[in-house]
């Protein structure tokens, strides 16, 4: 009786106590960080600090501005994802599937020595099957299914000036 007593007060003293719950975690704190350290930028000043008077008559004056020039040079790039059973047959698959994409663009005039293709990632895929056993409901074994294979193909081309 007097344990199950004891019990029943911390619990009532546990209660009473105020609690705090991080609720926002270092979101806060970041945001607050991000807008201290904001600066105005040097581009939007007429006049820096140190040459607005270097002499009575002399004012210097930067102006940063854009121009609507035409491009010297294009780069595309293509992300192509393939899934397959086995490693050679998603690459098999995946190159036969570029193949005609690269021929498509050697009759637009670009070269293959401007496409680089880049293997991004190369990924085992598996399934579950969930078999019913004795001790647990249900239990999920994790088997193979195949690969998934990405690769990046980057083009740049340079256009002639008319």
């Amino acid at each position: 009786m007097k344990h199950s007593a004891l019990l029943f007060c911390a619990f009532l003293l546990g209660a009473a106590m105020p609690l705090n719950a991080q609720v926002m975690g270092n979101y806060g704190e970041q945001n607050q960080m991000q807008y201290q350290n904001i600066q105005p930028s040097a581009q939007f000043r007429a006049v820096p600090k140190s040459a607005r008077l270097q002499a009575d008559n002399i004012l210097e004056v930067r102006i940063n501005a854009l121009s609507n020039q035409r491009a010297d040079s294009y780069t595309a790039i293509f992300s192509v994802l393939q899934l397959g059973k086995t490693a050679d047959e998603t690459n098999k698959l995946l190159n036969s599937r570029l193949d005609g994409f690269l021929a498509s663009l050697k009759n637009l005039d670009i070269p293959r020595e401007a496409i680089y293709v880049d293997m991004v990632n190369f990924l085992p895929r598996y399934e579950y099957i969930v078999e019913k056993k004795i001790v647990s409901k249900k239990s999920y074994t994790e088997i193979p299914k195949g690969f998934e294979l990405q690769k990046t193909y980057t083009s740049a081309t340079t256009t002639r000036p008319a």
